[in-house]
């Protein structure tokens, strides 16, 4: 099994310019995003992964949605991710949530403690993981792998 490496976090990324953004269905941006699309964005920027779109593979992408399963299934297949604790959570990381029973929503962490969330009446933003709202509901973290330097 090879060691992980953590891939680098781009020198000049800002995370900011992610914030209030609108929510849409299937939105892979710039001008609005669902919870995957913003998360596929600013993983591009900070870290030059590109991610699939899965931009056909899924009907919905609500709390009713099935693109979570796939994301889900494409990060724990392993090859470039690679699961953390919470405790080890830090920028570009990977958040999967469970909402209404089943995993369906996805950010990307920004700081120790909190992501960047997306919703439909609120658009983007950052939001505390470590809240009640969302701490019960975490599901997995993950993190890209990089080269060894």
């Amino acid at each position: 099994m090879r060691p992980f490496y953590p891939a680098p976090i781009r020198a000049d990324f800002d995370w900011n310019r992610w914030v209030g953004v609108p929510y849409q269905t299937w939105g892979r941006g710039p001008l609005a995003y669902d919870c995957w699309g913003l998360t596929r964005s600013v993983i591009l920027a900070g870290l030059g992964i590109r991610l699939p779109a899965f931009a056909h593979g899924y009907t919905d992408t609500g709390l009713d949605g099935d693109v979570p399963p796939l994301i889900a299934g494409h990060l724990a297949a392993g090859g470039e991710w690679f699961p953390v604790t919470l405790a080890q959570a830090r920028p570009l990381d990977i958040l999967l949530f469970r909402v209404g029973g089943r995993v369906n929503h996805i950010g990307p962490v920004i700081q120790p403690g909190w992501f960047l969330n997306i919703s439909r009446t609120r658009g983007s933003g950052p939001e505390s993981y470590t809240r009640a709202t969302w701490a019960h509901r975490i599901e997995a973290c993950y993190r890209a792998m990089g080269d060894p330097a």
